[in-house]
């Protein structure tokens, strides 16, 4: 197979950029990025919207274009995964608590009992070879292990010195996908109970409400979309104009639009889904605000220091992010 992408020096790379009429404000400085961050990560991941023609890099780069133009877009986007995962972060334990604490408090705090499989949905059923496992089995092999053989801490000393992980230790040692699928592979009087604890809304209002808003799904479909961005925010992915049909929001009327500023004809044009506008919007229907406090917070910061540099690029990020969705006020 001939190798269509062939390795090229630094200096290569640059000669690239130049004959493609990329302006370089310091040649010192674009070696020293590329040499550090790679060709890859800075120049194709966000060249897009400073291209000519974005699906062909040999027409060039609009007039007038530099590279650290491109590289302070680049610098936004590391920050702004940054503020995803630190507000994702409190969203996660918040959720991983709340479920623990309704299992606890439906269950039992006892690590012999709150693992018994009967207290679980089954799942779907896997095969491999001669081998079958349901989605039941591994998460109750995961939590098995945490209680019976996990030797870090706090597990080892619950175990040793209290005979017993309770479900809020347990926890700590699933990932949020993991702990995503406790909750779903919990009985509906659980998930429930969480969803009541993580919106602030009685259970029988969420039974009595649930066939017109939708509350159940909305809450699943969070944290879908908290998952998405999560993963990506933590791999070093693009996120800032990042969108998932997979992980996208489903209409329901509990998020809009009393949280999410769409009607339901924009809906069905493909708006208010999964921008991070979007999520933005989702976590300011939690009880526990900080998430979205935390997150709204550094976004606008980040935001305005990008815009005092480049103003022009405004309507692009708002219109990137879905930020008209939201209350962020850009004073740039």
């Amino acid at each position: 197979m001939t190798n269509d992408k062939p390795f090229k020096s630094i200096d290569e790379q640059m000669s690239i950029l130049k004959t493609r009429n990329l302006i370089f404000e310091n040649e010192d400085t674009v070696k020293s990025v590329l040499s550090r961050y790679g060709y890859y990560e800075v120049i194709n991941g966000y060249k897009s919207k400073f291209l000519i023609n974005s699906s062909n890099d040999n027409e060039g780069f609009i007039p007038n274009t530099t590279f650290e133009h491109i590289y302070a877009l680049y610098k936004l986007d590391k920050n702004i995964r940054g503020d995803l995962k630190n507000a994702l972060e409190d969203f996660e334990l918040t959720f991983k608590q709340s479920l623990a604490y309704v299992i606890a408090e439906t269950y039992s705090d006892d690590d012999s009992e709150y693992t018994n499989p009967i207290l679980y949905n089954v799942g779907e059923l896997h095969k491999k070879g001669n081998h079958k496992e349901t989605d039941r089995d591994r998460l109750l092999k995961k939590l098995n292990y945490i209680v019976k053989y996990n030797a870090y801490e706090p597990y080892k000393h619950y175990r040793e010195e209290h005979g017993n992980v309770p479900p809020w230790i347990a926890v700590k040692d699933l990932s949020f996908g993991q702990s995503i699928f406790l909750y779903k592979l919990s009985k509906q009087t659980i998930r429930d109970k969480v969803v009541s604890k993580m919106f602030a809304i009685s259970t029988p209002l969420i039974s009595a409400a649930d066939n017109d808003f939708h509350i159940r799904q909305a809450f699943g479909d969070l944290l879908s979309l908290s998952l998405f961005y999560r993963n990506h925010a933590s791999h070093g992915d693009h996120v800032f104009s990042q969108r998932s049909k997979q992980f996208g929001l489903r209409y329901s009327k509990y998020l809009f639009p009393n949280f999410i500023k769409e009607t339901e004809d924009e809906f069905n044009k493909g708006l208010g889904r999964s921008s991070i506008g979007t999520l933005l919007c989702c976590l300011a229907s939690l009880d526990n605000l900080n998430c979205y406090s935390t997150l709204i917070s550094w976004l606008t910061v980040h935001l305005e220091e990008y815009l005092k540099v480049y103003p022009m690029d405004k309507t692009f990020l708002i219109n990137s992010m879905e930020l008209n969705l939201t209350n962020i006020d850009l004073k740039n």
